[in-house]
């Protein structure tokens, strides 16, 4: 076996066998001397190692004879770095061209040397590189940007002259690396990076100092809004299923916090060792599987709490005044609930909630009125939202429907003549296909109302905000409040609609800043 030694080339150990060695000192020696230029050399010895890692060759790899004839013959004699005037004659002894590697050209870049490396390997102008550029950011809407910042990321900076002729794919002789070194500066391009980087580094540093407190709160009251599912799991019988959600809610919070601590002491240190990569890395991958935990858990919870929910479900008939329910033809509903109101000869209620809740309906008769109301609704044992609890209405027709509260009220509407909804949020649904002569609705700044398969005549329509759906509209008369050209709070109507004003104005005649937005089934119109 061979003796091995050690020896460093551009500051990178390798080992050696003792006869290559001594050979490749030689060589150095011999090159050191013909060049007579330590920037030269230093150049040629980082070419060196460049061309070692090509063979396999890595920092601490053993190099042998073989190695060191393959360095020779890309390299070529030293001759060829003689410190002379090339004649014609002499420019012919040149080691073979190399392949060309595309670098950032930092020195005569504007931003980070992207497009100046792009030209100097493409062998055109910057100026036409720049250009297509600005051309695909404009036609891109902007897309190339996040192109161009991976660009940065990825496509690596020249650092010395033999980087430069490669970029330009030129061979490396002496006159060529003196060259590029009387036109680029390295160490100061070198030193004007370190300083933009620790500018950088300190800022996005303390952005993420500040994403590694905010993780903090957030894993503090995330813990506080968790503990609220106790209820919901012992509802469920699911206790397990609610302690896996905490377990891997906490397993993503603590990765996180890995991660953002780490990338912190990149950026501050400009500099990652092999363990913050890794730990980088890790701390990923066990927040995904936090994140994977966190859906399997809660989609346990849920379809436990459903089956429970599902088998304590009851329905019960509420007593009334069948008289006074026949004379009924305004609903008024002031309590968070879903009411179903369908039109029958039938006068009764139907109340669907869950069997170990007390029973607290409340149905009054005010004359021609029916008001419902829930006394000290529970809350709900379910993931947000309302209560399970569920009103059946069977009476007579309505012209009025009042709705105070956040409830939907589904109608199951039949031609009439009149009707009016008055709404303060909450949701308003006709059901089925009707006709409709007058129809007025007036809402505040939320709710919705929707009857998708209803014909009106004449509408009538006073809202702040909020969505309107109808199938056809013959005349439609809408009062907006007057408002900003940029408000949010826009009142949408979306239907057939034939003849419109909005504000005492036909639409689209001065409508502009009315609040108003009108989406025509067969085309759209502002």
């Amino acid at each position: 076996m061979k003796e091995i030694t050690r020896i460093h080339l551009a500051k990178i150990p390798y080992e050696i066998e003792i006869y290559a060695k001594k050979r490749l000192e030689k060589y150095l020696k011999d090159l050191k001397i013909y060049s007579g230029d330590e920037d030269i050399f230093e150049d040629v010895e980082i070419r060196i190692t460049e061309i070692l890692a090509e063979l396999g060759i890595k920092e601490g790899g053993v190099i042998t004879e073989k190695e060191i004839s393959k360095i020779e013959a890309q390299i070529g004699s030293p001759e060829v770095f003689q410190d002379l005037n090339f004649d014609g004659e002499n420019e012919e002894i040149r080691i073979p061209k190399i392949s060309k590697k595309l670098f950032r050209d930092e020195q005569n870049g504007m931003i980070s040397g992207v497009a100046a490396g792009l030209a100097q390997y493409l062998k055109i102008d910057t100026v036409w590189v720049r250009l297509a550029l600005a051309v695909m950011f404009f036609v891109s809407f902007g897309a190339i940007v996040p192109i161009y910042i991976l660009s940065i990321l990825i496509i690596p900076a020249a650092k010395n002259a033999n980087d430069i002729l490669r970029l330009r794919g030129e061979v490396i002789t002496a006159s060529a690396i003196r060259e590029v070194n009387e036109e680029y500066n390295f160490e100061k391009n070198a030193a004007r990076n370190m300083k933009i980087a620790r500018i950088f580094g300190i800022i996005f540093g303390i952005f993420t100092v500040f994403a590694f407190l905010g993780g903090i709160l957030a894993m503090f009251f995330g813990n506080w809004a968790l503990m609220q599912i106790g209820e919901m799991a012992n509802f469920a019988n699911a206790n397990n299923a609610a302690t896996g959600i905490v377990i891997s809610a906490n397993i993503m919070g603590i990765s996180y916090l890995i991660f953002t601590a780490f990338i912190a002491k990149i950026l501050f240190k400009l500099k990652a060792s092999k363990i913050d990569i890794i730990t980088i890395i890790v701390s990923v991958i066990v927040a995904l599987g936090g994140i994977l935990g966190s859906i399997s858990f809660t989609s346990i919870l849920r379809d436990k709490a459903n089956e429970k929910v599902s088998k304590s479900l009851v329905s019960e008939q509420i007593k009334i005044n069948s008289e006074k329910m026949k004379s009924v033809k305004k609903l008024k509903v002031d309590s968070s609930v879903s009411v179903f109101y369908h039109i029958s000869d039938e006068q009764k209620i139907e109340f669907t909630h869950m069997n170990f809740r007390k029973h607290n309906l409340k149905v009054d008769f005010e004359g021609e009125t029916l008001k419902l109301s829930l006394n000290n609704v529970p809350q709900n044992l379910y993931f947000g939202g309302l209560g399970y609890e569920e009103i059946h209405i069977y009476g007579p027709e309505l012209n009025e429907i009042d709705v105070t509260s956040n409830s939907n009220v589904n109608y199951f509407a039949k031609d009439a003549e009149n009707m009016k909804v008055k709404m303060n949020g909450g949701s308003v649904y006709f059901e089925n296909s009707a006709k409709i002569t007058n129809l007025e609705i007036s809402k505040g700044e939320y709710g919705v109302f929707s009857g998708k398969h209803i014909d009106v005549l004449n509408l009538t329509l006073n809202s702040n905000s909020g969505s309107v759906e109808l199938n056809n509209v013959e005349n439609a008369n809408v009062k907006t409040k007057n408002c900003s050209f940029n408000s949010p709070k826009v009142t949408r109507l979306k239907a057939r609609a034939k003849n419109v004003k909005v504000n005492n104005y036909d639409f689209n005649e001065n409508t502009k800043g009315q609040c108003f937005y009108l989406e025509n089934l067969d085309r759209d119109e502002f």
